[in-house]
């Protein structure tokens, strides 16, 4: 993601091919396993209690979503020299392998950068981190998706708040 919140488009591996094309990355950090590499990230938040997943357990399924995410992007990222990070998590907090990885590379370069305690860094990372999965969760099981800006415009109300002023616009 960029600074101004845009995603990034990660183009396909070949021209022939058309695996990326229609795909984003949610997140894409300069330098952040090598110095002029770009690193991709992909997230993917996960109910462990659906009936998909009754039989399995919690550790083995987010290993399955990170196959899966290293078997679609993976290749095609290694092809145009970039790092791929698979991200899962689950609803209930539970971060997968790679995941937590990137966690602890992020909180040791920070902990560099601003010469803090490794520990202190990784608390807070892993506190921010269960604060936006809970708000995330929440606002998917109580709010819209679609982003208010989005939502048809087709009725309004004019002239002040009231049921009795709402008009179509036909």
């Amino acid at each position: 993601m960029r600074a101004n919140g845009t995603k990034t488009h990660v183009p396909s591996a070949s021209s022939s091919s058309n695996f990326l094309n229609a795909d984003r990355c949610d997140l894409l950090i300069h330098g952040f396993c090598e110095g002029s590499t770009d690193t991709i990230i992909d997230v993917r938040v996960t109910n462990l209690d659906s009936k998909s997943y009754k039989n399995l357990p919690p550790k083995k399924v987010l290993e399955r979503q990170e196959k899966e995410k290293n078997k679609k992007y993976c290749k095609p990222c290694e092809n145009q020299r970039r790092h791929f990070t698979p991200f899962v998590v689950s609803t209930d907090g539970m971060f997968g392998f790679e995941a937590r990885a990137f966690l602890k590379r992020l909180a040791k370069l920070l902990a560099e950068e601003w010469e803090k305690p490794y520990l202190t860094l990784r608390g807070l990372i892993n506190a921010r981190m269960s604060i936006a999965l809970v708000r995330a969760t929440n606002r998917c099981i109580r709010s819209s998706r679609i982003p208010a800006s989005n939502m048809s415009n087709r009725f309004r109300l004019e002239g002040g708040a009231g049921l009795g002023l709402l008009k179509s616009d036909n």
